[in-house]
């Protein structure tokens, strides 16, 4: 198929879908002194995510950070198994002031066991280990435990900081300013990252054809051009930026859309399986599963519209 057929259309719309995400707790990653200003911790992470970045046009990559209530484990209560010994109870403590919570798993639903031997559990403040016959050993830190096993304390996730992943040294400067402020000093803070794909809809003149296609077919936007569309999209929409900030994104994504024959943005925001980790809020924005908005231009004015599930 020529590209030619996608290079002259006067007017397009975008539709911009959430691929994949994938949460990092900011703690974890200091403990592990794996977190270098740059991108090699997402190559050496995801050893694919540097091919993508480089190779595939139409995916798009944009970090949230992101704070949520402290949970630790209880260092006063260690897990115990139930009289029937089908159950695991683990002891949590929850935000500034340590309220207790005890959540109860299923063993068997949960495959924390090797067939029907139940493990030791031991629980220090962030981390699970559970420690088998043979001594093997099997550690989790909290939010990994709670997040792959879609336990739901009823805690929000709340936005902070948006960026395109090009920008990805600016990373730890903005998490350093979100940690050190003492509104946060009691909270946890994560590093999202999220791959986009990026579809077009437009009109070929003089036939007035309708068209779909992928951006990597449609290459009229330099990568950084297009991921800051999406990027001041996001920023608008949850209202992260500050009032002079904001203004300034509503101007350059209203000049970026006339340049480019841009009539509508469409961002969609969900998780296949919901999962609290990925219950997003801000100041603005209450807190949701799926994300589902659109920006339209329309002269001068920018107009946005969300939904609860997609229009007809």
């Amino acid at each position: 198929m020529s590209e030619n057929r996608y290079t002259h259309n006067e007017e397009e719309s975008w539709v911009i879908d959430l691929m994949h995400s994938d949460m990092y707790w900011y703690e974890w990653i200091e403990d592990k002194k794996d977190f270098i200003p740059n991108q090699k911790f997402l190559q050496e992470s995801h050893p694919t995510v540097k091919y993508q970045v480089e190779n595939e046009l139409h995916t798009r990559f944009i970090y949230f950070i992101a704070t949520r209530t402290k949970v630790r484990f209880s260092t006063l209560k260690q897990p115990k198994y139930s009289f029937s010994g089908n159950n695991l109870y683990l002891y949590l403590e929850i935000g500034k002031e340590k309220t207790n919570r005890r959540i109860e798993l299923d063993i068997y639903k949960c495959a924390l066991t090797k067939n029907t031997v139940k493990p030791q559990v031991v629980t220090t403040g962030k981390y699970i280990t559970f420690i088998y016959e043979d001594m093997a050993k099997f550690t989790l830190d909290i939010h990994d435990f709670l997040l792959y096993y879609a336990i739901d304390l009823g805690i929000n996730t709340s936005i902070h900081t948006i960026g395109f992943i090009n920008n990805i040294k600016a990373i730890p400067k903005k998490i350093n300013d979100l940690t050190g402020n003492a509104a946060h000093d009691e909270d946890d803070t994560f590093l999202y990252y999220n791959l986009f794909k990026v579809i077009t809809l437009g009109t070929h003149n003089p036939k007035n054809t309708s068209f779909i296609a992928n951006k990597n077919l449609t290459d009229e936007l330099k990568v950084n051009m297009e991921g800051s569309i999406l990027e001041q999209c996001l920023n608008l929409y949850f209202e992260t930026k500050q009032v002079d900030e904001k203004i300034e994104s509503e101007i350059n994504l209203r000049r970026l859309a006339q340049e480019n024959h841009i009539t509508k943005v469409t961002v969609h925001y969900e998780l296949e399986k919901a999962n609290e980790y990925f219950k997003f809020c801000s100041d603005a924005m209450s807190a949701q599963s799926c994300h589902l908005f659109t920006y339209q231009f329309e002269s001068e004015a920018l107009v946005m519209n969300s939904y609860s599930h997609p229009p007809l």
